[in-house]
């Protein structure tokens, strides 16, 4: 049985995210911002934007995980999306380096607070409250994506090229495609039904996703 693709849909307006010498700029101001003012709220924003960028999470996902829904080795993290769009589940494998920056982040500053409870919210919202006895509550949505756009401003994103946390997914979308990922593993990691929509997001061009198409109605008949 052949595999069907829909074509990609057109974009209304351009869509702008961030480029590879962008990214490291606005990643070298998060890990310099931490080293200089250790607190909470710089380390989770430094692994919070890690993860929408280097795990192309969409940011409702991210603010939902809880600490059960980690998954650590000595040189690999799995995250479950447990509730991506359409209520469906996955896992997000993260690269090497972003392991070792979640491991250090549960381990220093959210240890304290998991207690027993594997529901405990990997992100809160304002933990400086930690540190006067109040409960932790768990990060908004709203409230990171404001916090995206005013670390965006001082890294230079502004006006139309505003950073913003959809941004971040696409970047991070076409970091993996331009490694070696190949497309049907770049659908998974994002959480796609559509390969089309994925391609729209890796700025595939209409012959590129027709000869991806061939390949795949192939393999899908010699299997059959």
């Amino acid at each position: 049985m052949a595999t069907t693709l829909k074509r990609k849909k057109k974009h209304k307006s351009a869509v702008h995210w961030p480029t590879p010498a962008q990214m490291k700029k606005l990643m070298t101001y998060l890990r310099t911002q931490y080293a200089e003012n250790p607190t909470l709220r710089n380390h989770s924003n430094l692994v919070m934007l890690s993860l929408l960028y280097y795990g192309a999470l969409r940011i409702q996902e991210m603010c939902s995980l809880d600490f059960e829904d980690t998954c650590m080795f000595h040189n690999e993290s799995k995250l479950h999306i447990r509730h991506g769009k359409g209520d469906k589940a996955r896992w997000v494998i993260l690269p090497v380096e972003i392991n070792n920056l979640l491991m250090q982040y549960m381990a220093t500053e959210r240890g304290a607070t998991k207690d027993s409870d594997p529901h405990t919210s990997l992100f809160i919202g304002r933990p400086y409250q930690l540190s006067k006895g109040d409960v932790a509550t768990r990060k908004r949505p709203k409230v990171m994506w404001e916090t995206i756009r005013l670390i965006g401003e001082k890294c230079g994103f502004a006006g139309a090229n505003h950073l913003h946390p959809h941004s971040l997914r696409h970047a991070g979308a076409s970091l993996h495609y331009a490694q070696g990922q190949n497309l049907k593993a770049t659908q998974e990691m994002l959480g796609h039904t559509n390969l089309g929509t994925t391609a729209r997001y890796l700025h595939v061009t209409a012959d590129q996703f027709a000869a991806i198409a061939e390949k795949m109605a192939a393999a899908t008949q010699e299997d059959d």
